[in-house]
């Protein structure tokens, strides 16, 4: 009986390619046509077309200069969507029969034109339907959606579904182990200060999960994103609640690069009934990783997962903050602080970690402020008596051993399977948010800060805030262990709604430290931050906030101007002005922990605070990683300003560069950093020949014409 079934399989589609070889069908007005083959079919939208295999291989395209161009594999494909099913692998699936292109229809992400597919294993035992949805207004992505059906007369468990299995090449053959094959954005957080914008080479692996890593950090986005320069190819999970998902990439030793989306449902399917997997986004793109995160950021957004994206004044004004002086700064410090601030015109003041005695109490140590609240409330009136405003550092969801909450209510805390608290940053312990005493004492916290204190911000930090591991704390009652790390990003939306509802102008900044931010913690700041980067990262994780919160988001960049600060690995900052164009030519917001401001200081605040590029408009024209210079543009009013950097701070720079991103007519250059005129241009992408060291900061200005 199963040999009949998949003989007939392969007799219809002998039969269908005796009688035609294709049948091609046409979305009405769309511009999507479904060509149905022998060996499978092929679908082309505006932008975007795939060819899916009688087995379920897929190759992506996209349309570039009105050719088809890919990076996907020529050789043998898995099949796009695979299961396991009770232990058991079903990765040989075969197309049924001819897909089928649907009527237009509305759906979250608006009109899309559908295209419908049905499979199943050659043993008769489980059928998948691939629906492939191509929304009007994105028109370089495809919304693939995997439902699984149960065939047998008995209930199955389904132990994993992947999705969006793709095998990528880079087209050539590796010369050395190291060689670059592809640029990359690997999304799952792992280790402080790692890269997640990087070059991968042959034998690369990363398995990118996105829930709680044990001694690692955890948490990310279900975001992967492999490109070559002549085009990319990035996947993602399209579900609204932090996912516990793997997207595996891996590369041969041959360079080939495999990427695929990895959940463990673990539903049992009675005997004819169908599971729905959460859908994923395939983008095809141009350039760098920028466009498949607002991609990203968009259907999302549709699902109900906006990031924060209304920004106010105050949230692009210059900073200081008290790091520099790690946990030893003095009251006395800040108060000289205040004078020079205001002269060199910064407005936030950041109290930093180290006003506090106990993670859980946050009471203002004696040490520091003697007469705890009184004196905490004093100094943020001086703060506000200079003109500034006053930023608390909090880390909000754990306590200390010895802490009142430790102490008075120990039911409070995450516990594992076997009984014992889940560690979080420093010595704390994580507190579960979904259970309501740690909600209601969270709340009551906020309103302490913001309402007695008269906090104005907070900078919310720490490499235990991505997420929150599984809790079984038996007190809590939960329906499922997943809950707590569900319900991590609501905590922290709970904080800042009950700020906003004591001064509507509250704001938030949230630093994870280093790692790729989990992204429905986007629901709950206004103010991302590069985070901990090293001088390598300041650029690409400024470009990566960008794409996540906005062309116009705040982006806050700390690691500028540095000074007599030991780095975990014990070597001394040196002072770096350098870090200070890399913040400004990005359109990020400048500030510093360091403990001297000299006259360095002042002048590049001075010139941040006379473009303020960060309220400007970021455009994606350049490739961060195949682009030598590293380019930069931003557009503020009538004028387009370019950063160009080395790819290492300090190195040299000596050719040509191209200005991208000009309309038609001539521009007036100039390097603003420098206050020089390179000359005039005519545009569009002029070309120009120039020599720096580090950075170059040009800005270019509309004129009526040649001499004008």
């Amino acid at each position: 009986m199963l040999r009949h079934v998949a003989a007939l399989i392969e007799i219809g589609w002998l039969v269908m390619g005796l009688t035609g070889c294709s049948r091609i069908q046409q979305g009405a007005g769309t511009g999507t046509k479904l060509i149905s083959r022998a060996d499978g079919f092929r679908v082309e939208s505006s932008q975007i077309a795939l060819e899916c295999g009688h087995d379920l291989g897929l190759r992506v395209f996209l349309k570039k200069n009105d050719e088809w161009t890919t990076i996907s594999s020529t050789g043998e494909l898995p099949a796009v969507t695979s299961l396991r099913s009770d232990g058991r692998e079903y990765s040989k699936l075969a197309l049924l029969a001819s897909a089928s292109l649907e009527p237009a229809a509305s759906t979250p992400f608006g009109e899309k034109q559908r295209v419908h597919a049905e499979a199943q294993d050659p043993l008769h035992e489980l059928a998948v339907t691939l629906d492939l949805d191509f929304p009007t207004r994105y028109p370089n992505v495809v919304v693939i959606t995997s439902s699984v059906k149960n065939l047998k007369p008995q209930s199955v468990t389904l132990d994993e579904i992947n999705q969006a299995r793709l095998v990528l090449s880079p087209g050539f053959s590796p010369k050395t182990p190291d060689e670059t094959l592809f640029w990359s954005l690997q999304g799952g957080g792992y280790k402080w200060g790692g890269d997640f914008i990087l070059p991968v080479h042959a034998n690369f692996t990363q398995d990118n999960y996105t829930g709680p890593k044990g001694k690692a950090n955890g948490g990310g986005i279900p975001f992967v994103d492999l490109w070559r320069p002549e085009t990319g190819v990035a996947a993602a999970l399209l579900e609204p609640k932090p996912p516990l998902a793997w997207l595996p990439v891996t590369l041969t030793t041959e360079g080939q690069a495999q990427v695929r989306i990895t959940t463990h449902p673990s539903v049992v399917i009675p005997s004819g009934e169908s599971y729905t997997a959460a859908p994923v986004m395939v983008v095809v793109h141009e350039r760098d990783f920028y466009d498949p995160m607002v991609r990203y950021r968009q259907l999302m957004s549709d699902l109900g997962v906006p990031p924060i994206n209304h920004f106010e004044p105050d949230d692009y004004t210059a900073a200081w903050c008290t790091w520099g002086y790690q946990r030893t700064f003095t009251i006395q410090d800040i108060d000289q602080k205040m004078a020079q601030m205001k002269t060199m015109g910064m407005k936030e003041l950041i109290l930093d970690d180290g006003w506090f005695d106990r993670f859980g109490d946050w009471e203002p140590t004696r040490k520091k402020f003697p007469r705890g609240e009184s004196d905490m409330k004093a100094l943020i009136q001086r703060v506000h008596d200079q003109g500034l405003t006053f930023r608390l550092w909090w880390s909000p969801g754990s306590a200390d051993p010895g802490s009142t909450i430790d102490k008075q209510h120990a039911d409070w805390f995450i516990l594992d399977k076997d009984g014992q608290r889940e560690k979080a940053s420093w010595n704390a312990y994580y507190l579960c948010p979904a259970y309501k005493p740690v909600q209601d004492s969270t709340r009551a916290l906020v309103e302490r800060f913001v309402k007695w204190w008269g906090v104005d911000s907070f900078k919310i930090d720490g490499t235990d805030l991505n997420h929150a591991p599984l809790c079984y704390n038996p007190a809590h009652h939960h329906a499922r262990p997943e809950e707590s790390f569900e319900q991590w990003a609501d905590l922290f939306r709970e904080i800042r709604e009950t700020a906003m509802a004591i001064r509507r102008d509250f704001r938030i900044e949230l630093c994870p430290c280093g790692i790729t931010p989990t992204y429905q913690l986007g629901t709950a700041f206004e103010q991302p931050v590069t985070s901990d980067p090293s001088d390598t990262q300041v650029t690409n994780r400024v470009k990566f906030l960008k794409a996540w919160f906005g062309p116009s988001a705040p982006v806050l960049e700390e690691y500028v101007g540095l000074l007599g600060q030991k780095e975990p690995n014990g070597k001394p900052y040196e002072f770096r002005a350098e870090l200070f164009p890399r913040a400004i030519g990005t359109g990020a917001v400048v500030s510093t922990f360091s403990p001297v401001l000299n006259e360095s200081h002042a002048q590049w605040t001075a010139t941040y605070n006379k473009y303020r590029l960060a309220e400007g408009e970021y455009l994606n024209l350049y490739d961060i990683g195949w682009d030598n210079p590293e380019g930069h543009v931003i557009r503020k009013e009538q004028k387009l300003y370019y950063g160009f950097f080395t790819r290492v701070p300090g190195e040299e720079f000596n050719g040509k560069i191209t200005l991208h991103g000009l309309s038609p007519g001539h521009y007036r250059v100039t390097d603003y950093m420098q206050n020089r005129t390179i000359g005039e241009v005519a545009g569009p992408d002029p070309v120009i020949s120039s020599s720096f060291r580090d950075s170059l900061l040009l800005m270019a200005d509309p004129v009526a014409g040649p001499g004008k």
